[in-house]
């Protein structure tokens, strides 16, 4: 690149190098280039003049020459500076040929100038045609100068004044316009040659650019083929709607779905091959522009055969500058089959849904058909154990307890795990001491490992804050059940509970928990299997358990965030752990009545109290519970009336007043939650009278529906005779002795029941 060209191009970048950067289409990009030269070349003329008009008549000619170079370099100072580029650039271009022209008359011989005019109006044309309408700038650029010139000419001022030559001297005009132009037009020659040289230059970038353009309209063309070729052998439906919905293009695809081949949908609206059900919905995701929100939508159509077929469809959708829609693009697929599998699993869900209903009512209904029964076995075992029995009955009521212990504990665990599996035991977050927890686990346990002549400890770690936050009843749930275990498969030796704290910050504490024991052990191959239902660590074990405890143990750990592990060796034992996180309490918010105790040792030797002056309405259906609850108010003192069903109590109750309603639940005529409901409504003092549930059922939402219905309270059988004792006195308003407790623990601290009512 030669030194003029480089300073050519610094220039050109000076003055419109932002301009050409913004401009992304070449063709005007060259367009712009030329005018700029164009206006460049005009003022090499007006400066090659200034050397030979210096002189003593020449300072007017001189000045008026500078001024009219000055005023074009100003307007490029301008048009840089300018935010509207193109208007000062054509405007600059249309006024500096007006001084070219009118220098060109006035300074060159008449002869001369005509022709340097005509060529210079021809180049000017030529470049104002390629930039569209503005050729019409240098036709009045030429009629302004002649103009000019003509004015000049009736003052006396002629062609060659302004070089000082005399119209009376032709020789002498002669020779001074050759010396004089001569240079000017060498150096008009040479600025010619330049622009026609950067002109060829820019005339190459377009053919260069042409170039680029069809190699880019090859590989568009290309792109579109291969593009076609996907569509017209996809499986998936492509189609082209109209802004008005009427089918403009579908792949072969279509035909094969629908049975109509495009050709034939071409034109017609979208709504031919609709259902009838599905029409009114689909106009309306068109009209109402829903396909912006949700693109994706399912729809049935029916086939040229008559076969109903979903589609599930994906819309794109393409405007114009003022956003009007000039068409639709649509994707369909075929999903009958995934629609009928959609239906099936719904209807399976449903199913599922419909045998857990059926499950849990038949749990309910077992629960209570067993527990009647065995309440009325423990109530009688009770009632015998108080009547003085010899020595040999003592054994044989001691192993009918523990048969009846052992049934009961049969079906809570079933009950329990069927909660468990359902997900609809909540984890209680209230305060608790953790040494009574320990307490409670220990007294439930010490007696069966008594009987089997075991040593049994609890080890607590003295660093362990006295108070947590957590749910203790679950805990200790956890560790009944594998302490239990342990003693259950330990023949000699001992088992342990040991409790440590494993990490502590400032908000929390974690607690390890392991049961450790020297029994039988479990085989390796067995461990990863215990945890699952009905699981027994050894064949000969079977008939020692249900195989519950360590599956609900293990689900509750689970819900406490935390998972039970096990170590174990044949011949020498095993050792359950788990590590559980609790909240720390914080000391300004403990106060006795918040705290969670758990199941406490009881403090007295009875807590079965006189209800002497208390008169009690007995809703029971089974004879032998009416016989049992009724020998335990009689020892109380309490006078008694027994209703058979609902309805009984119902009438009974208007027509003598009772202190406290015993309401079973499930009974015939008349349950006792609609009986309750029946008693509340009557208004008056029946809407206050204590209402205490005695069921069989432990169902939760049994539960519930009892205490919304307006029972006080709810006991579930089998219950001990202290504990229905308390439960009295504490809703007919007589004083609990020191160290007794209205609700008992197991159902208090249990985060699955609510309390009473008020």
């Amino acid at each position: 690149m030669s030194f003029i060209e480089k300073q050519s191009n610094k220039l050109m970048d000076y003055f419109i190098g932002g301009l050409l950067s913004k401009t992304p289409d070449m063709m005007e990009r060259s367009k712009i280039e030329l005018l700029y030269w164009y206006c460049i070349l005009n003022i090499f003329p007006l400066v090659a003049f200034i050397p030979f008009l210096i002189g003593e008549k020449g300072f007017v000619q001189t000045g008026f020459v500078a001024l009219t170079i000055a005023m074009l370099i100003a307007s490029l100072y301008v048009f840089r500076v300018a935010k509207v580029y193109k208007p000062v650039l054509y405007l600059l271009a249309a006024i500096s040929p007006i001084f070219v022209l009118a220098l060109m008359i006035l300074i060159v011989p008449q002869d001369l100038s005509i022709l340097l005019t005509f060529i210079y109006i021809t180049l000017s044309l030529v470049i104002f045609t390629i930039n569209d309408r503005w050729a019409i700038a240098i036709v009045v650029s030429a009629l302004v100068s002649i103009g000019i010139s003509a004015y000049l000419n009736s003052i006396g001022i002629h062609s060659g004044a302004l070089i000082g030559v005399e119209m009376s001297d032709p020789t002498a005009l002669q020779i001074s316009s050759v010396i004089k132009i001569g240079m000017p037009m060498i150096l008009l020659a040479l600025a010619l040659s330049n622009f026609v040289r950067i002109n060829k230059r820019t005339n190459n970038k377009l053919l260069s650019n042409i170039e680029i353009q069809q190699a880019l309209n090859h590989d568009l063309a290309e792109s579109k083929e291969q593009f076609r070729t996907l569509v017209e052998n996809a499986e998936d439906l492509f189609y082209e709607l109209t802004p008005q919905g009427n089918f403009k293009y579908a792949n072969p695809a279509f035909e094969s779905v629908t049975g109509y081949s495009p050709e034939f949908a071409k034109g017609l609206h979208f709504t031919m091959c609709l259902h009838p059900d599905a029409t009114d919905l689909a106009r309306k995701f068109f009209n109402q522009k829903e396909y912006i929100t949700t693109p994706y939508t399912e729809f049935p159509i029916v086939t040229k055969t008559g076969k109903t077929v979903w589609i599930g469809q994906k819309v794109s959708y393409l405007v114009d500058k003022n956003d009007e829609l000039i068409k639709y693009f649509c994707i369909g697929r075929d999903i009958t089959q995934q629609k009928e599998i959609r239906a099936n699993l719904k209807k399976a869900k449903l199913e599922a849904e419909k045998a857990a209903i059926m499950k849990a009512q038949f749990l309910s209904a077992m629960s209570h058909e067993i527990r009647t029964p065995i309440n009325a076995v423990l109530g009688t075992i009770h009632l015998m154990a108080d009547e003085n029995p010899r020595a040999d009955q003592v054994e044989h009521l001691n192993t009918l307890k523990y048969t009846a212990d052992n049934l009961m504990n049969l079906v809570s665990h079933i009950l329990d795990y069927n909660k468990l599996d359902t997900e609809t035991i909540p984890i209680k977050q209230a305060p608790f001491t953790l040494k009574e927890c320990l307490n409670h686990t220990r007294a439930g346990v010490e007696q069966f490992a008594k009987e089997k002549g075991l040593a049994f400890s609890v080890e607590m770690d003295p660093k362990l804050p006295k108070k947590l936050v957590g749910d203790s009843f679950r805990v200790s749930q956890i560790l009944s059940n594998l302490v239990h275990n342990a003693i259950k498969f330990t023949n000699q030796g001992k088992v342990v509970i040991e409790v440590l704290e494993h990490l502590r910050t400032d908000d929390f504490v974690q607690v390890y928990f392991s049961v450790t024991d020297t029994g039988k052990g479990i085989p390796s191959k067995k461990l990863n299997d215990i945890f699952e239902k009905f699981t027994q660590a050894t064949d000969e074990t079977v008939l020692q358990g249900t195989g519950l405890g360590l599956t609900i143990s293990s689900k509750i750990a689970n819900l406490l965030g935390s998972t039970i592990q096990v170590e174990s060796e044949l011949g020498k034992g095993s050792k359950f752990s788990f590590l559980v996180e609790f909240q720390k309490v914080k000391m300004a918010s403990i106060s006795t009545a918040t705290v969670q105790k758990g199941l406490q040792i009881k403090t007295q030797e009875s807590l079965e109290e006189s209800l002497s002056e208390t008169r009690v309405l007995l809703v029971e259906d089974n004879i032998i519970n009416q016989k049992v609850a009724g020998k335990l108010l009689k020892r109380w003192g309490a006078e008694f009336d027994v209703a058979g069903n609902g309805q009984i109590a119902v009438d009974k109750i208007q027509k003598t007043n009772y202190d406290v309603v015993l309401m079973d639940i499930q009974m015939p005529v008349m349950d006792g939650i609609k009986a309750t409901n029946t008693i509340r409504a009557l208004g008056g003092k029946y809407a206050t009278i204590p209402i205490i549930a005695l069921t069989a059922s432990a169902v939760l939402e049994v539960r519930q529906n009892a205490l919304e219905a307006g029972l006080n309270d709810f006991l579930t059988k089998p219950f001990q005779p202290d504990t229905l004792n308390k439960t009295i006195r504490k809703y007919i308003g007589l004083k609990l002795d020191s160290g007794e407790k209205a609700i008992p623990d197991d159902l208090a601290s249990r985060g699955d029941i609510p309390g009473p009512k008020a």
